[in-house]
This record gives structure tokens, sequence and C-alpha cells, in this order.
């Protein structure tokens, strides 16, 4: 039995309708209730799967914010930089010209 965990991230969803159709879904011969007890494993098994992968992308991304903080910084300094170059490169302009006055 496959979950199809689309149906979960419907603004809409209904958590009866889609047990209904789960049950109704399941072969005949199968009793209901190890049909429900296979499939509460099997959400428990996604939800674990699920709550480890969250889990390590926020471990990630805690470890990528440190590095972009240093980023920001040193595009400051080099913004700082070029700034005062220009500045600079602009008054050696005006200087240049008054000489030439």
């Amino acid at each position: 039995m496959m979950v199809d965990l689309g149906a979960f991230s419907d603004e809409k969803f209904d958590a009866k309708r889609w047990i209904n159709a789960v049950c109704q879904s399941r072969h005949s011969q199968d009793p209901v209730e190890k049909h429900l007890a296979d499939l509460e494993m099997k959400l428990q098994m996604l939800s674990e799967e699920i709550a480890a992968s969250l889990e390590e992308q926020s471990s990630a991304a805690l470890l990528r914010v440190p590095r972009v903080g240093r980023d920001v910084i040193r595009l400051r300094d080099d913004a700082i930089s070029v700034r005062n170059s220009v500045s600079g490169i602009l008054l050696k302009l005006k200087k240049g010209r008054g000489l030439l006055s």
C-alpha cells in the first residue's frame, strides 16, 4: 500500500474523507483492522522520515547563517571600499579640472 502525502498539503484536507477513501481502496480480503494498522505504521514511518529531514535541513540552515553573515559584512566592506575609491577618483578629477581652468 502506497501512501500519497499530496492530499495532506491541500488547504481543504479532510482527514475523515481521506481515511474512508484509504479504507475503501483496501483489498477486499484484508481485514479493516490489519489495513488500518499497516496504514498507521506507514504514516508513523513517513512522519519520522519527514521529521528527520526537517531536522537535517534546519541544522544545515543554522550552519549557513554565520557564513551568510560574514558574506554580508564582507560585501558591505567591499561596497565601502568601492565608494571610497570612487570618491577619491572624483576628487582627483575635480582637482584636475581646477588646474586646467
